[in-house]
């Protein structure tokens, strides 16, 4: 907050020219442009010369002061009240409160003795203004001689809301105004929000390589915050291989780096690998060659020789055997028989594989 009071004793020649007092008030107070040139305004429009030397000043010529500058300048209620209270605070000019509402003296009620006949009393009222406090509301009091009395006009209560304070919102940082009942002294903050960044568009500072990225940066227009982020690499762009000698040889086209592959060196790489490949399949089919002899003994251990044993056991163990006790004994062979032929085949086919890989190149 601009301390005026301190700058015109320490500068007491600012108070020559509004243009002075703005230059001074700009260099020691650079974010308080705002309230700089409302108050260099004021002393170039005669408004301090009005002010300086009273020792108060009432409200209501507060309040003119304000709505002049206002119309001539064209500017906010809120900035020049806050302005024209920091001129009084600088010449220790008291602001006055509207004055208290007077006392009432109360009145003896008279009786007439009975019997007595005089006139009808007709109310004559005085009118006592009193005027609304920060907390209660005002009203017009109407009071008679007789006593009697009444209330009429009511006015709200209010608070004469001045701005002493006035904080300027950056991207990052929340703003204030702190305003200050003129009347009572209660004070009130307003929060206004942060104003965010307004970033322009990314400009390249690093150009990427191949190999390594670029970076491009964008700046906030208001504060001068910077961003930075990387672009990515573009990758090489080889031309096609060329044979020279022994050697396989390509360039890149952006950076002209080299790469070099030994023919030689490459073939042999090709045939270990081709010789690896073929001693995996040829492991992978001896690994399925065991499995199916392996399936194939249970099969048979678990199918094939229960049911044969068992037909020939029946056949045996009849005392007179006829055509369908040979039956069981046929299923078993049967079964058998095809459980063998299967196994076979698979492991024909398993062998036959084997031998295939290895003639293979």
């Amino acid at each position: 907050m601009i301390n005026l009071k301190e700058i015109i004793t320490k500068y007491p020649d600012c108070l020559s020219g509004g243009s002075k007092l703005k230059g001074i008030l700009a260099d020691l107070y650079p974010q308080e442009k705002l309230y700089a040139g409302i108050l260099a305004d004021m002393l170039s429009d005669g408004i301090v010369a009005e002010i300086k030397g009273r020792k108060e000043l009432d409200s209501l010529t507060f309040k003119n002061l304000c709505e002049r500058v206002e119309n001539n300048r064209g500017l906010a209620h809120k900035h020049v009240e806050g302005c024209l209270n920091i001129w009084a605070n600088a010449f220790n000019i008291k602001i006055t409160t509207p004055p208290a509402p007077p006392k009432l003296t109360p009145v003896q009620k008279t009786h007439r003795q009975t019997g007595e006949i005089g006139e009808l009393h007709g109310h004559k009222y005085t009118k006592t203004v009193i005027p609304p406090t920060c907390t209660e509301k005002g009203y017009t009091l109407h009071t008679c001689d007789c006593g009697y009395e009444y209330k009429d006009n009511f006015v709200n209560a209010k608070h004469n809301y001045i701005l002493v304070e006035y904080v300027e919102p950056t991207c990052e940082k929340e703003g204030r105004e702190t305003y200050k009942c003129s009347i009572c002294g209660e004070e009130k903050v307003e929060i206004l929000p942060a104003t965010g960044h307004k970033f322009g568009k990314w400009i390249e500072q690093t150009k990427p390589t191949c190999t390594e990225n670029g970076t491009e940066v964008r700046q906030c227009s208001n504060c001068g915050k910077k961003e930075t982020q990387p672009i990515k690499a573009t990758e090489h762009k080889f031309s096609a291989w060329r044979i020279e000698g022994n050697l396989k040889i390509r360039d890149c086209k952006n950076c002209g780096a080299t790469e070099t592959i030994d023919i030689i060196q490459e073939q042999e790489e090709i045939e270990k690998e081709r010789a690896a490949e073929k001693q995996r399949k040829l492991d992978d089919a001896k690994k399925e060659l065991r499995k199916h002899i392996i399936v194939g003994t249970i099969l048979t251990v678990l199918f094939s020789v229960p049911l044969t044993v068992l037909g020939i056991w029946a056949c045996v163990s009849s005392k007179t055997p006829d055509d369908g006790d040979f039956f069981p004994a046929l299923c078993g062979i049967g079964v058998a028989v095809f459980t063998i032929w299967v196994w076979v085949v698979f492991i024909k086919d398993d062998k036959e594989k084997i031998e295939k890989i290895k003639r293979d190149k």
